[in-house]
């Protein structure tokens, strides 16, 4: 697994900027944690069975209580896996996330997360089974502090962490927002190809390397 050091000299590469004059290595490794943490995000969002086969996937249970419709989130929350109702007459089984427009709706069924807490829909009107909630949930991605730090995920998604690092350095410099998103997009389908080899060599019962693919 490369170091937070060898990924800033790469971007500081990319940047043209292999003396760290415009960026230093402080400003990169800040970036790098910003990068982690969106590719975590979108991860969970789009791919949450790659934490699943990972096994990095943390549990929180709930028991629910009548007429309670928060319940606080772990310290460490960062991002939903999946949220399960276990009761056996549950009319949902997996919890589906909430827009507010959706939540006001009288027969609203899912979660929404407000202000630490997770939100239940619709509002139990009786006390459930217990730890009858299922919160699979991805936890705060470590900080980066110094170079020698091993960079989460960076083993597999390291090339897609780069990148998003230099976007956010050229931000700094041009606040081309436009150009940043046409780069989040690239990396969005590129992060989805590599799910896709991954997951499909392993229903194959394959290994893959998920070395460079940009």
């Amino acid at each position: 697994m490369a170091t937070a050091g060898v990924h800033c000299t790469n971007c500081s590469y990319m940047l043209k900027d292999a003396n760290f004059t415009q960026w230093s290595r402080a400003e990169l490794r800040s970036y790098l944690n910003k990068a982690v943490r969106m590719v975590t995000r979108e991860i969970s969002a789009k791919h949450p069975e790659y934490w699943l086969s990972t096994g990095e996937a943390l549990e929180q249970l709930y028991t629910l209580a009548a007429n309670v419709e928060d319940y606080a989130l772990p310290a460490t929350f960062f991002s939903v896996v999946s949220i399960v109702n276990t009761a056996a007459d549950a009319s949902v089984t997996e919890l589906d996330a909430l827009s507010p427009e959706q939540a006001r709706e009288t027969d609203a069924e899912g979660y929404q997360l407000i202000q630490g807490n997770l939100r239940v829909r619709p509002v139990p009107t009786a006390a459930g089974p217990a730890n009858g909630l299922e919160l699979l949930y991805i936890g705060t991605p470590a900080q980066v502090a110094a170079d020698g730090a091993n960079v989460p995920l960076g083993n597999v998604f390291g090339d897609l962490i780069e990148l998003i690092t230099v976007g956010l350095a050229k931000m700094r410099q041009e606040e081309n927002w436009q150009g940043f998103a046409a780069l989040l997009r690239t990396i969005r389908s590129e992060l989805n190809a590599l799910i896709a080899t991954r997951n499909t060599a392993a229903d194959a019962g394959l290994s893959v390397d998920l070395g460079p693919t940009i």
